[in-house]
């Protein structure tokens, strides 16, 4: 088994590339990252099976630590985690660094929004124009992010697909989601505990 190994569930093919680059980003070393998407609003229901998928997965061995991340979509994060865990109940499973349930204080797009400089950046990199000002608030207050989200890209000449948010989230200011956005910091501490 890798020294860092990590099993993701996430929502939706959106999440996909952008988790995947963010849990590289804060573990550091590369580590190898499995991804399964749960089906939006049916995560709940299929995520202590599909972590079963993970138990074997790497050259017939397990990942080192499982994370099953979820939109809060408005309601409080720590309300969100212990729906998850009251799903879980009492199933265990053989990763050897345990699995997190994380809650994202309403989307993943409230991150992305976070630090518009690399949204700014990856326009420019592809030609377009940087034009997106600063957002100001506490953003993980706002909602309909995904529709800010879309807002601040056409702004920006970019459309709103998974390669675009991986991008963000390579160039992305992890300092400043920290600032901005709480739950990432919650987030970031479950990926290296």
């Amino acid at each position: 088994m890798p020294s860092r190994s990590y099993g993701l569930i996430v929502e939706g093919p959106y999440d996909i590339d952008f988790f995947r680059v963010i849990v590289a980003r804060v573990a550091a070393n590369n580590p190898t990252i499995e991804l399964l998407e749960g089906g939006g609003n049916a995560l709940l229901r299929r995520f202590p099976t599909l972590l079963r998928r993970f138990e074997h997965i790497i050259a017939g061995e397990p990942v080192g630590k499982a994370l099953v991340i979820k939109d809060a979509d408005g309601h409080p994060v720590d309300e969100v985690e212990g729906i998850m865990a009251n799903r879980l109940g009492n199933q265990t499973y053989i990763f050897p660094e345990g699995v997190e349930l994380c809650g994202v204080q309403q989307e993943m797009e409230t991150w992305l929004l976070a630090d518009v400089q690399a949204i700014n950046q990856v326009s420019t990199d592809r030609g377009k124009r940087d034009g997106v000002p600063i957002i100001h608030g506490t953003l993980e207050e706002m909602f309909q992010a995904k529709e800010r989200l879309r807002s601040a890209l056409s702004r920006a000449g970019l459309d709103y697909t998974p390669p675009i948010c991986a991008e963000i989230a390579a160039k992305a200011d992890l300092e400043r989601l920290r600032q901005r956005c709480p739950s990432f910091r919650r987030f970031e501490e479950k990926i290296l505990a």
